[in-house]
């Protein structure tokens, strides 16, 4: 089983977040304008649009939790790294 480096592991969860982040504002901009339009016009069932606002805030949810591991896991990558370089320059000195 082949590892991955340290580094390649935190670009990759770089660009995960990254794309993590862009998805939560999207859904996040579509839920304020399903908000907006319930708001604003008459619907007949009302009761459907809410329960789709509410679904879209449980996804929203579980996106910024599953952002939050992420950077979690790219900090401790992050910390395990940098004891690496630095003890690897301490050896050459």
């Amino acid at each position: 089983m082949a590892t991955i480096p340290i580094a390649q592991r935190l670009a990759d969860i770089e660009r995960q977040g990254q794309a993590l982040g862009r998805r939560i504002e999207r859904m996040e901009s579509d839920r304020d304008f399903l908000v907006d339009s319930i708001l604003n016009r008459p619907w007949a069932q009302v009761e459907a649009q809410r329960r789709l606002v509410r679904e879209w805030e449980e996804e929203i949810d579980r996106m910024r939790l599953d952002l939050q591991f992420l950077r979690d896991e790219w900090k401790r990558l992050s910390d395990i790294h940098n004891k690496r370089d630095k003890s690897l320059k301490n050896q050459t000195v």
